[in-house]
């Protein structure tokens, strides 16, 4: 995992690096006439496209430095019946890390920044109770 939402991934045989960066979900917006978020929300519903698949995977390969010729016959050769939901776990897995990164990284920061977790604590409520003098 890396903060620039790459990661690496045992697919097609081979451990493979995924990254969609900026121009990769540009890109995937411009060819799938959708936006990046829309494209999630129909995988994770299970109302994908075949395009809504193969796209994600051939530009996140693309976007982690393998060939486009290259990344669009891996996704032609695995993107196939009878593997289609296995593609779509994938697909999710890449637009997810682009969007959401990894959350994992972000509270470790958070908390070496702070020095604890108590740093960033509320402080306790104030009583209700009447003071009494």
């Amino acid at each position: 995992m890396s903060a620039d939402a790459s990661f690496e991934q045992v697919w097609a045989g081979d451990e493979r690096v995924f990254r969609l960066g900026i121009g990769e979900l540009l890109a995937l917006e411009e060819k799938l006439d959708s936006g990046c978020a829309a494209v999630l929300n129909r995988i994770g519903t299970g109302e994908w496209r075949i395009a809504d698949l193969k796209e994600p995977i051939r530009l996140g390969l693309m976007g982690g430095g393998t060939d486009a010729k290259r990344a669009k016959a891996l996704v032609e050769e695995n993107v196939v019946p009878g593997r289609l939901l296995e593609a779509a776990v994938l697909a999710r897995a890449i637009l997810l890390k682009a969007l959401v990164g990894d959350t994992r990284e972000t509270v470790g920061k958070d908390e070496a920044a702070t020095g604890a977790p108590e740093a960033n604590a509320s402080p306790p409520p104030l009583s209700t109770e009447e003071v009494q003098s």
